[in-house]
């Protein structure tokens, strides 16, 4: 092999952590979605939107979930800092 330097040599451990990084990345999005599936579905059924009361999109009952499930959650970790934080 050539004199490469050596942030261009690509060996093999790196090709195969790349690859389980990616695996690993896999797995965890099948799990989440199998997971969420039924909220999703949930949503679906529930939130009717529009003059002609469609029901949402699968991506628009994604989003609310996150909302529902992320915002309560960073706004007590925000809360939780500023007590900490504000004598």
């Amino acid at each position: 092999m050539p004199n490469l330097p050596r942030f261009v040599k690509i060996t093999a451990r790196m090709t195969f952590r790349a690859i389980e990084g990616g695996g690993v990345l896999l797995l965890l999005s099948v799990f989440f979605a199998y997971v969420l599936a039924p909220a999703v579905s949930a949503v679906r059924r529930r939130v009717r939107l529009g003059r002609r009361q469609r029901p949402v999109s699968d991506a628009t009952a994604i989003a609310l979930i996150y909302l529902a499930v992320f915002v309560p959650a960073a706004a007590s970790l925000v809360s939780r800092e500023l007590t900490i934080n504000i004598p």
